[in-house]
């Protein structure tokens, strides 16, 4: 039978010569190789490193100054691109000419123009044999200061021949131009969300009336005019005056009790201008720009950028 308090005794006796050994024995050589020593100067690579400050102060952090803003570049729109649908229309009969229909696949798939192609701006970016093309760009007829942003960008890089077909579908089709598929889906879109209308409202190139049944919205746009005559022959005349100015189109918060064939009329006096009407409530519109602070107010506050050492 093994013993194992003799085990038991020959371990401990083992133990203990090791550390005679390794630390009761002064000049064995393992002492002065491996044990620890008293540090009086940092290594040489640590003292290279910047000294931190320990905490982080609130204004180290990179506050967004401009929620929603654009890139210096695009700030101001390129009119240069802007063609009216007529002028469009005679250009597009050159074989050498595209026409890109810019909206959703889902949009162009319910109805498109004759002969456009659908693609997003980075496929156009993709495709270096359209550098040798005209290219007519088509949106929706809302929000097109991204249409011309994309004719700014595409022109950057390289492509020599980039236009905007002012005011997109829309106006393609109230001047009379046959499109395919469902023609009553064209419409189903002319109004603007409270999206759209924040974002057409940053746009200083857009011009913003009021309906004068509209006060209720008077308190978000203090200096927009008032039209105390919303008709087809009262937007005719606005027009008119507003020719020799450089515009991305006309914002009309209407009543909310517009029709739609009332809105396309509307929209169609305005032509070669393009309009673009909101007829949703104040109390909407109200919410989403509460919603909205918060959402500038959370980006400023949260996740910063440490610029403080760390």
């Amino acid at each position: 039978m093994v013993n194992i308090d003799l085990i038991g005794k020959l371990i401990v006796k083992f133990v203990c010569s090791m550390y005679v050994l390794l630390v009761a024995n002064d000049a064995h050589p393992l002492q002065t190789d491996y044990a620890l020593k008293p540090i009086t100067e940092l290594p040489h690579a640590l003292q290279q490193l910047p000294a931190t400050t320990g905490v982080c102060r609130r204004e180290d952090a990179t506050i967004i100054s401009a929620p929603l803003g654009l890139p210096a570049e695009y700030t101001r729109l390129d009119f240069k691109c802007g063609r009216t649908v007529k002028d469009a229309t005679a250009l597009l009969a050159n074989p050498n000419s595209v026409l890109i229909d810019l909206r959703t696949p889902t949009e162009f798939q319910n109805f498109h123009a004759n002969q456009a192609m659908n693609m997003s701006r980075s496929e156009i970016a993709a495709k270096s044999y359209l550098k040798s093309k005209d290219i007519f760009l088509m949106g929706n007829g809302k929000l097109e200061g991204e249409v011309y942003r994309t004719c700014t960008f595409l022109t950057q890089m390289g492509y020599p021949n980039v236009f905007v077909i002012h005011g997109g579908m829309t106006n393609w089709v109230l001047s009379g131009n046959t499109i395919f598929g469902n023609l009553s889906a064209a419409f189903d879109n002319i109004r603007l969300s409270v999206t759209d209308l924040f974002i057409e409202s940053r746009e200083p190139e857009n011009l913003i009336y009021l309906d004068a049944t509209r006060d209720d919205m008077h308190a978000f746009f203090p200096s927009a005019s008032v039209l105390k005559d919303v008709s087809s022959d009262a937007i005719i005349s606005l027009v008119k005056t507003q020719k020799s100015k450089k515009l991305l189109g006309i914002i009309l918060i209407g009543a909310r009790t517009l029709t739609t064939e009332q809105i396309l009329a509307l929209q169609k006096a305005a032509l070669p201008l393009r309009l673009v009407m909101f007829t949703g409530s104040s109390t909407e519109y109200r919410k989403f720009l509460e919603q909205q602070k918060k959402t500038w107010i959370a980006q400023a506050n949260g996740p910063k950028k440490l610029g403080c050492g760390l």
